[in-house]
């Protein structure tokens, strides 16, 4: 468990980072969105770069301290279960996503 937890935790940091560094290229494009100006950066960035990078160094936090263990696991569970609910309702109210989409579910 703390394996998995290292890894994603791992994981969960670079996109984090690629997010929080490069939020249009990261973020906005790979989904044909567009984002202009201060606020939506801002948005982006700690959405998808600063929620990203702190859950990730939530489960890496597991490797020094056993009382992160639980924690890390439920968070990551209601990140990634979000995740999850937030693209099934769009799949049955929006329609087939494309390809990017996809390959998000599988991770």
């Amino acid at each position: 468990m703390l394996g998995f937890l290292v890894i994603t935790g791992i994981i969960f940091v670079l996109v984090g980072l690629r997010a929080l560094l490069k939020p249009v290229e990261a973020v906005a494009e790979p989904f044909g969105l567009q984002a202009q100006g201060v606020d939506a950066l801002n948005h982006l960035r700690s959405s998808s770069g600063g929620v990203t990078i702190v859950a990730g160094l939530v489960a890496i936090g597991a490797l020094f301290s056993v009382t992160l263990t639980l924690p890390a696991l439920i968070l990551l569970n209601v990140l990634l279960g979000g995740l999850f609910v937030g693209r099934l309702y769009s799949l049955c109210v929006d329609g087939k996503p494309g390809p990017v989409i996809w390959i998000s579910w599988g991770f």
